[in-house]
């Protein structure tokens, strides 16, 4: 189990980058812009690529989610987690170009403020957990990682749970645990 409170920014010294992070105005107690670059930054370090990657976070509500989720997926109602990633493998009519500054463009994770509330207090999660989770699967989305077959579901689940427990080693290994 995860257990990340406000205060707990993981930090493993590792690259920082390029996260754009936007947070809608009106979401009131939703951790800071740093906290998500420092999460996001160390998620994707233990997750790899390797080298320097740029993607984007948005921070919402259920109404703009669900705009998204209609819109994209043909699902009318909201969700907890979208991405939409820049893979070149994307099917597409039009792919995405990765231009050659040798950055990888991995997309964009949508986060429903909303959505997180309610797992939170569902599970007995703070808001900081289930953010996490939902950063985790919304970046192995970016990387390819899907969950429409139970093979895939599997992995996907495999590999979330992996990346949440080096995430909670690192943790303990700072805290001199």
């Amino acid at each position: 189990m995860i257990s990340f409170g406000t205060g707990a920014i993981i930090s493993t010294n590792m690259i920082e980058h390029d996260i754009n992070i936007r947070i809608k105005r009106t979401l009131d107690g939703a951790p800071a812009k740093a906290w998500f670059n420092k999460v996001l930054c160390d998620v994707i370090n233990l997750m790899g690529p390797d080298g320097l990657v740029e993607c984007g976070l948005l921070i919402t509500d259920d109404r703009d989610i669900r705009k998204l989720n209609a819109k994209y997926r043909k699902i009318d109602r909201p969700t907890d987690v979208l991405s939409f990633t820049n893979a070149t493998e994307h099917e597409a009519d039009v792919p995405f170009v990765q231009p050659p500054d040798g950055i990888c463009h991995l997309g964009e994770i949508i986060i429903s403020f909303d959505q997180v509330q309610e797992q939170a207090r569902q599970d007995n999660k703070t808001i900081e957990t289930v953010f996490v989770m939902l950063i985790v699967h919304g970046l192995l989305h970016l990387m390819g990682y899907d969950h429409e077959a139970d093979e895939e579901a599997e992995a996907m689940e495999a590999k979330e749970a992996e990346i949440i427990e080096a995430l909670n080693r690192s943790l303990e290994n700072q805290s001199g645990r």
